[in-house]
């Protein structure tokens, strides 16, 4: 395995969209605004001026019983 990787996220935690937040105050915006902003962060970023920066995002899809 190499040495230099990306990094990873665990975006499963984040709340759907319409969900209320501090009870019904706001809603949220889903996790697409979310994934936007994350893919332009890793983007401005590089791994040792060599190549651009590397990300993993993960999301569960359903419950796991």
């Amino acid at each position: 395995m190499s040495q230099r990787a990306g990094i990873g996220i665990n975006a499963g935690r984040i709340r759907a969209l319409g969900s209320e937040i501090r009870g019904g105050e706001a809603f949220h915006t889903g996790c697409i605004p979310f994934y936007k902003y994350f893919q332009t962060a890793v983007k401005c970023c590089s791994q040792g001026g060599v190549r651009g920066g590397a990300a993993t995002l993960f999301y569960q899809c359903g419950t796991a019983k």
